[in-house]
């Protein structure tokens, strides 16, 4: 009502919250305890807010980010055990298995 001060029905209004959470809200940030929001007072308020919007954003973000490494972890674990599965199954079509498997590396001790 342009009084420079914002009441708690003003504030219930103005965000769409309950008139108890606007009145929790002010007897938070009111320091000067008159029941009111006064600019400096209202502005505490929005940084919050902003900070924690922020910060809800920033959680989204990393939280989609695990959710695509955990699906490409996921890919990845699938296309090694069908290579295996192949390989695998090579394996046991070529006859000359029998043989034992030979060391690729010369050890030096």
């Amino acid at each position: 009502n342009k009084d420079g001060k914002v009441s708690a029905e003003e504030l219930a209004n103005a965000t769409n919250i309950s008139l108890k959470e606007a009145q929790l809200l002010i007897q938070q940030y009111d320091t000067n305890g008159d029941g009111y929001l006064q600019p400096n007072e209202f502005e505490q308020l929005k940084e919050k807010i902003l900070q924690e919007q922020e910060q809800k954003r920033r959680l989204e973000q990393q939280q989609k980010e695990r959710q695509q490494r955990q699906q490409q972890q996921q890919q990845q674990y699938n296309n090694s055990n069908n290579n295996s599965n192949n390989n695998s199954n090579n394996d046991s079509i070529n006859p000359n298995d029998d043989k034992p498997q030979e060391f690729k590396h010369k050890w030096k001790f």
